[in-house]
């Protein structure tokens, strides 16, 4: 083809040939100027596979504009010579700068691959947003122009947004060395796939080696999905350990855990690289020195030329920066902003406000993010210190002094330190929502000299309090004085000393009757309850009169309310109310706290080991131990926050036990009321929460009435249109993110189905409805999978949907709690639709046995379990953990009595004894007696605790039931 004219090209030489294409450089006539011209091979037919990519290459490369990405020029489509005219590069790819690197015994300088990394992720950056998905990233699809300029070539394998993708589900596009595990498994891939391959050429630029083993290819995809990469420090002992995790980061198997943007990782490049593009050239100090023997010329000169040359570094580094704020920072702090991480995109925006000034749209962003905030202390002159909530205390920034009302302050939940010479540290955090900023109390701030009171407690202030407790919104404010509380749990360490100085044998520190029962037992009985696991006086968790080795800092627990007194009474202090607990916890913040508090149920932790504080700095208010209260509630006494083992919703939750209860998670922090006349009476009360119904008493609707209200849950049987969204695989399940049309209101329902990596297809599916945590939580980019891992990992699928009113698809509904109201009534006809959709759905996929469907609901979707499985009657079996009839009312269309006897699904009912949410005698046994099913297809098993059920045991239990009544699976 050499000298022909094709169109206004003529061809001049041949550049290279490949599997996609043969290259020539040429010269275009009308512009002047040379090109490059990509040509099919001659073997590709009309109509065939390669050419449909190779148009796919045109329009994906021609869909972008940034000089780190080829230009596309043209695009002439002809039956017989079908090329793309595109920028001629005058220079050699990445991959034979690496190879000629290790033929000279060498490598590629750090600082030249970060130079080059910088430069792919901008080019990345710009196709992902676009829309497009490169999904063949290699170092020999990257070229580098003879003045260091990235070009990133060859997009034809990407996947356009919006468009199909060239290759069918369950095939595999791509390199094999570079490819992402969820590439070489056939899912849907998205951005992520970009990054993890974007971390092997980096990886590879280090050490001129792949970070994965294989002789073949074959072997290169079984290593790259079940082995970890090669140590890079281990290859090249002098990369820098930030860019080691940067490039860890992006090759994590599991795509959820690696950077979610290009943009995050332009962030953190860009902190391991120069400022500036351009690098003012130092003088020799031998030049210096010789102008230095001529002072009266020369000292003038090198003056001069160092003050040019210290402008100029000034201005390009200016110049830089204020790119770099536009171009990287300024775009990931809309990001945040629109994930409504106000926080997040304060502190990051902090970095540029003296680059970019009063710039417009750093403005418009900062009024989405921030607002201006008062904040005051008594006395005045504390420096004030911010930083993001959860963060270590070298990340502080200082905002100035107190009193001011000139700051900028972050939206949502971050950390405040107010620091003041001869004064304890405040410590604790802000609030800001919209319009409104506060600490738990608000107002002035007071700070406690140094030696006034213990370190280790925390003022509140007094005021008029409602408590922010779900179902007891109904109890009238009530006033509470100021007083102070501790920061942290009691320890071992200190309950300790309440034993070691007689607790146990000195009467005058147990100051409340022993009532169990019904019956008050003498003060030699009571101590006989008191006693360690041999016999002697302490909690229940001690041995031989004291506590583990090395548990001193730990939270006390397995001690009753009757021992937490005492030793809030030995102490000169009291147990708080629940007003003084709930104002202290500052339960309005749950959705920052709760994430970062003791829920993961790994067990206890030191006091204070977790960031998730209060806004008055008291700590551990959520999770680690439950804590003691002194409000009584139908003969049991609160206890509030959750425990490592409960659900995180316990922590805004009330919840009550027996006095004489002693479970290991229960434990104490006092408080030391100044003036406690002062508080009102109604603080100490008797907690009065909805009065009980007799449901056994209860008669539900007709037959006849019952089929009005089961067809207020039918919708019409139209096209699923779902769509497979992302796909995530790890050792134990492949994690599909799917929408579908929803059965109401043209809305579209989101489904996570995780599917198990063991057993056989099809699989028998559980369709999962989470606790009332999924109601308060706008992401369900984190899923609590910690109760369903054991059904998958047995051989069955599990169905997750995002029902009405949770995370994403989150409404003004804000509690579990049944209500006569009519919104109860709308969500719980959607979450009737939500599961038969699911089901639908279920229905389609040949990889599922859809007749062997279960129910599986925790806590509040135990409580509708009945409900959903009387309207739903594809199932074949439910499994309800922590279920109950509830005593409040809802419209009798959707109240869970009319419905639970029409619930004729084998069922098991796995509970607690000491359940507040659902008492065993009152809610739990008639709910179990209402269900329809006959008596030998329903279970009732109880055990000792709350609102939790062992591990062990629910593991056990639920998966017997699913073998009986769904078959062993394959």
């Amino acid at each position: 083809m050499i000298g022909m004219r094709i169109s206004h090209y003529q061809i001049l030489e041949k550049v290279g040939e490949g599997g996609m294409g043969v290259v020539y450089k040429a010269q275009d006539t009308k512009l002047d100027r040379l090109v490059a011209l990509k040509f099919l091979p001659e073997h590709v037919s009309v109509g065939s596979a390669d050419l449909e990519r190779f148009i796919q290459e045109a329009k994906a490369a021609s869909a972008l504009n940034h000089p780190n990405i080829l230009t596309i020029y043209d695009f002439i489509e002809d039956q017989e010579q079908s090329f793309i005219a595109m920028e001629l590069v005058e220079g050699e790819s990445l991959k034979t700068k690496i190879v000629e690197a290790k033929e000279k015994g060498s490598r590629l300088p750090i600082s030249q691959v970060l130079d080059y990394a910088y430069q792919i992720a901008q080019g990345l950056f710009k196709a992902h947003e676009k829309g497009i998905v490169h999904r063949d990233v290699k170092s020999d699809n990257i070229m580098v122009t003879n003045d260091g300029l990235i070009k990133i070539m060859d997009f034809g394998l990407a996947k356009l947004k919006g468009k199909a993708g060239m290759t069918r589900a369950g095939s595999t596009v791509g390199t094999p060395a570079y490819m992402s595990p969820e590439q070489i498994q056939g899912d849907e891939v998205n951005e992520q796939a970009d990054i993890w391959s974007f971390g092997v050429v980096l990886f590879e630029l280090l050490t001129g080696e792949h970070p994965f083993h294989g002789e073949h290819e074959s072997a290169m995809m079984y290593s790259i999905t079940n082995e970890d990469p090669k140590p890079l420090g281990n290859l090249r002992s002098e990369v820098p350990f930030e860019l080691q995790q940067i490039i860890e980061r992006c090759m994590k198997k599991d795509r959820s855990q690696r950077y979610a943007s290009m943009s995050q990782i332009l962030l953190d490049i860009s902190k391991l690289r120069p400022a500036a593009g351009v690098e003012v050239k130092a003088l020799s100090l031998q030049a210096i020195m010789n102008s230095l023997k001529r002072p009266a010329v020369g000292v003038p000169l090198v003056l001069v030329i160092l003050v040019l040359g210290y402008f100029t570094y000034w201005y390009v580094d200016r110049g830089a920066k204020i790119r770099w704020a536009h171009e990287e920072v300024l775009p990931e702090v809309d990001r945040l902003i629109g994930e409504g991480k106000w926080a997040s995109a304060y502190f990051l925006a902090r970095q540029i406000e003296g680059v970019v000034g009063d710039d417009p749209l750093f403005v418009k962003l900062r009024s989405l993010y921030a607002a201006r905030g008062v904040i005051r202390t008594e006395p005045p002159g504390a420096e004030i210190l911010v930083a993001q909530y959860g963060t270590s205390p070298e990340n502080w920034i200082s905002l100035g002094l107190t009193p001011t009302d000139t700051i900028f302050l972050p939206r949502g939940l971050w950390r405040l330190n107010l620091r003041k010479e001869g004064f304890y540290t405040f410590d604790g955090s802000g609030f800001f929502l919209w319009g409104s900023f506060f600490w738990g109390g608000g107002g002035t701030i007071k700070l406690d000299s140094t030696g006034s009171l213990s370190e280790n407690m925390v003022r509140v202030p007094g005021g008029m309090y409602t408590l922010n407790i779900p179902g007891l919104d109904h109890l009238e404010p009530v006033r509470v004085d100021e007083y102070f509380i501790d920061k942290f749990e009691t320890t071992n360490k200190e309950y300790k000393q309440f034993v070691d100085h007689g607790g146990y044998q000195k009467k005058e520190h147990w100051k409340h009757p022993f009532v169990e029962n019904g019956r008050t037992l003498t003060w030699q009985e009571a101590m006989k309850e008191f006693v360690d696991a041999t016999g002697r006086p302490g909690p229940s968790t001690w041995e031989l009169g004291t506590y583990p080795e090395g548990k001193a800092d730990y939270p006390v627990g397995g001690i009753s309310w009757f021992e937490a007194a005492a030793y809030a009474e030995f102490r000169g202090k009291s147990l708080p109310t629940v007003h003084h607990w709930n104002i202290a916890a500052e339960t309005r913040a749950s959705a920052f706290i709760i994430p970062a508090s003791n829920f993961e149920k790994k067990g206890l932790a030191p006091v204070g080991r977790y960031p998730g504080s209060s806004p008055l700095g008291t700590t551990d208010m959520g999770g680690n131990v439950r804590e003691w209260c002194f409000n009584s509630s139908d003969n049991q006494r609160s206890i509030m926050g959750g425990g490592w083992n409960d659900e995180p919703y316990m922590f805004t939750d009330y919840f009550a036990q027996p006095p004489f209860d002693r479970s290991s998670t229960n434990g104490v922090r006092c408080v030391k009321v100044l003036e406690p006349e002062k508080t009102s009476p109604a603080a100490y009360a008797s907690i009065d929460r909805d009065p009980y119904r007799n449901f056994l008493k209860e008669k539900p609707v007709s037959d006849a009435v019952f089929k009005i209200y089961r067809s207020m849950y039918e919708y019409d049987r139209t096209p699923l249109n779902a769509i497979i969204e992302t796909a995530d695989t790890t050792s134990d399940w492949i994690k599909q993110k799917i929408s579908l049309d929803a059965g109401y209101g043209g809305e579209r329902l989101t489904v996570f189905l995780f599917a198990p990596r063991v057993g056989n297809p099809p699989y028998q599916a559980v369709v999962y409805f989470p606790g009332s945590g999924a109601l308060h939580t706008r992401s369900s980019r984190f899923l609590e999978v910690w109760w369903i891992d054991f059904i998958v990992k047995s051989g069955r699928a599990v169905m997750y949907p995002v029902y009405k009113g949770t995370y994403e698809r989150g409404t003004a509904l804000n509690s579990d709690y049944p209500s006569e109201t009519i919104i109860w009534k709308e969500h719980m006809i959607a979450w009737g639709k939500d599961i038969g959709r699911s089901i639908d759905y279920l229905q389609s996929r040949s990889d599922i046995d859809a007749n062997k469907t279960a129910y599986y609901g925790v806590s509040w979707g135990g409580m509708i379990g009945p409900i959903l499985t009387a309207v739903e009657k594809r199932f074949k079996a439910s499994v309800l953990y922590v279920a109950g009839l509830n005593f409040q009312r809802a419209l009798p269309e959707v109240d869970a009595i009319n419905y639970v006897g029409r619930a004729t699904v084998p069922v098991i009912m796995l509970n607690g004894k000491y359940d507040n949410f659902f008492p065993v005698e009152t809610s739990q046994k008639p709910l179990f007696k209402l269900l329809g099913a006959p008596l030998q297809d329903k279970k009732y098993v109880v055990y000792e605790g709350g609102h939790f059920v062992p591990r062990n045991q629910l593991i056990k239990e639920s998966l017997d039931w699913l073998d009986k009544y769904l078959g062993p699976v394959k």
